[in-house]
């Protein structure tokens, strides 16, 4: 706490080594003698703390890119088909919508707030290895083709006759330029039914590692606040080591599984085995785990249990104010609980932020309904729908893109270069996201995000060489980062400082869980029935029909005036410290993010 309160002590952002470099200068500069070696051999101290944030999103991310952008493309050659893979991936964000805020309410009232993070740590390397322990099985090849047959012979009595045993389904090869359509197979039914329990039992790997597994981010992010302080605007320069590991891991297994990775082939059809994605995984959560071990969670005194005995030393008067008396203290104990004293978990700004959680059920009953009713008016309601739509294709987007691309003879390391690209742009677009809202305004921000979006996916129809979507990735800071940056400081300044943090909990719910998981699960039977191609171009028209329709509700229903009135966006540094918040549940564990500042 000392190397805390001397960082942000009354002298600004000096660290202990700038002041005593300042003060010997000053005191050099009175005498008129130089500066002297012990002044120019002092170094900033490294803050260990933020190190360790650092290294703990890096090696995180790095085990989360090296597997779950190929996990699709892993389900496909297990034989799932599209909806069966939309499931196993779109479920996740709806599990981790509801799990965060489970675990952050257990992590808040008992105060265990490093032990959630290791315990979810530890389980996203128990469920995920285990994922690769499940699969249908390769029986060695054989004539799928039933050679018996229905035959009558008049002249032949006593003939035995028998039905097939083999029954027709559909399943999803590739066809014209690799385009995914459905086509004709003939199965051996038992295969189809170990492939349903294997669906299965993937299926319930996933809800209950994702439920155990959720919070892992969300207390890193904790821990991570409260070193920074006042400085929550440095958040986003801690969480760019997660984009950065994310990249260069994809980058990295992709080069692997195209030219170390072993091939094998059931049935003259090449099967890529990803035994090398999971072992890197386990491998870097395991490092993650180890560096996890150094965070440190602080808690307010305040906030511990009064002893029994402070109360029988003062009499028994307390009994007879019904509750009122306590809950006055409980106000001025939250009220207590400043911007500038947040360290861990659940803390928030009672001033500035109102706490869905930890208020009387009348009083949150009543937060929720002013929230929802500032939310469903005309102007917000639209730009929750676009939030929706966008979070919609990032789900079709992460699940099928590399299966649509594998489809066209795509190869590993395509797909890492594209995923590098893809992080570059989010991050550019981030940290000019400030610029290009003070110049264009919200709306119009939007409406050329919608447009890049139905670019990006109309494109993405008519690909037939996998390559040229290197171009398009770039497209994901103006179609992604730049809208969802927009959506956090509209509805940021629009919205009262005191319902604000719950509002953006609403945002990141609607985006991250709702969109994402919609994007998965229904973008998997669009795929299954109308190919891939089909269904990125159908997306990008209707994104194009809600383009048409919201810049036609902003500009001539609710009046040009509605644009010209909007305030400054929020400044740079909080953009890139709140957009980068990638749990859906963020805002609402940790409202704190949302503090007030100068629009």
């Amino acid at each position: 706490m000392k190397r805390e309160e001397s960082r942000m002590d009354d002298k600004g952002d000096l660290t202990p080594c700038q002041e005593k470099g300042a003060k010997m200068t000053e005191a050099e500069e009175d005498s008129g003698n130089e500066t002297s070696d012990d002044t120019a051999t002092c170094t900033p101290e490294v803050d260990k703390d933020l190190l360790v944030s650092k290294s703990f999103y890096f090696l995180f991310f790095s085990a989360y890119g090296s597997l779950f952008p190929l996990l699709a493309v892993y389900f496909k050659q297990l034989g799932m088909s599209a909806p069966q893979s939309g499931v196993l991936m779109g479920v996740r964000p709806f599990v981790e919508f509801c799990s965060c805020l489970l675990w952050g309410v257990v992590a808040d009232r008992w105060r265990k707030g490093k032990a959630v993070l290791l315990l979810s740590i530890a389980c996203w390397i128990a469920f995920t290895s285990s994922i690769v322990l499940v699969a249908p099985g390769h029986r060695p090849c054989q004539n799928d083709t039933d050679e018996s047959s229905d035959y009558s012979d008049p002249w032949a009595e006593g003939l035995t006759t028998s039905s097939a045993v083999f029954e027709t389904v559909t399943a999803n090869p590739s066809t014209r330029a690799g385009a995914t359509k459905a086509a004709l197979l003939t199965q051996n039914p038992v295969k189809i039914a170990h492939l349903e329990t294997a669906f299965w039992t993937l299926l319930a790997l996933v809800v209950c590692g994702e439920f155990f597994s959720a919070p892992a981010i969300t207390m890193a992010d904790s821990a991570t606040l409260g070193y920074l302080g006042n400085e929550v605007d440095r958040y986003g320069y801690q969480r760019m080591f997660g984009s950065l590991g994310w990249g260069l891991a994809m980058f990295v297994i992709g080069i692997i599984l195209d030219h170390i990775g072993h091939h094998t082939s059931y049935c003259d059809t090449a099967h890529n085995k990803y035994t090398v994605c999971f072992v890197t995984f386990a491998v870097l959560m395991m490092c993650a785990l180890v560096v996890a071990t150094q965070f440190r969670f602080h808690y307010h005194q305040d906030e511990e249990t009064i002893p029994l005995s402070d109360f029988t030393k003062h009499g028994l008067s307390g009994r007879v104010n019904d509750g009122v008396e306590n809950k006055t203290q409980r106000k001025h104990l939250r009220r207590s609980n400043s911007f500038k004293d947040i360290t861990g978990i659940g803390l928030y700004d009672s001033d500035r932020d109102v706490d869905l959680f930890q208020s009387d059920s009348g009083e949150t009953l009543a937060n929720w309904r002013e929230v929802f009713a500032i939310l469903c008016d005309a102007r917000h309601g639209s730009v929750l729908f676009v939030a929706w739509v966008l979070g919609f294709g990032m789900g079709l987007v992460f699940t099928f893109l590399f299966w649509h691309l594998h489809d066209l003879g795509g190869t590993y390391i395509l797909f890492g270069i594209a995923s590098a690209l893809n992080h570059i742009s989010e991050i550019t677009a981030y940290l000019v996201s400030y610029w290009l809202i003070s110049h264009l305004g919200h709306v119009k921000i939007l409406c050329l995000g919608l447009a890049g979006t139905v670019v990006r996916f109309i494109t993405y129809s008519f690909l037939t060489n996998p390559w040229l979507v290197l171009p398009l990735e770039l497209l994901q800071g103006v179609t992604h980062a730049s809208i969802w940056a927009a959506c956090t400081s509209y509805i940021g300044q629009t919205t009262p400082s005191g319902l604000r943090s719950s509002a953006q909990g609403i945002l990141q719910g609607v985006h991250h869980g709702l969109g994402r998981g919609c994007g998965s699960v229904i973008g998997g039977v669009l795929v299954h029935h109308f190919g891939a191609d089909v269904t990125f171009c159908a997306f990008g028209s209707a994104s194009f029909l809600v383009l048409v329709l919201f810049s036609g509700l902003h500009w001539f229903i609710l009046g040009r005036n509605s644009t010209n009135k909007e305030k400054d966006p929020m400044p740079a540094k909080y953009m890139l410290s709140i957009a980068t918040m990638t749990s859906p549940v963020t805002q609402l564990v940790h409202p704190q993010l949302n503090h007030d500042v100068s629009y």
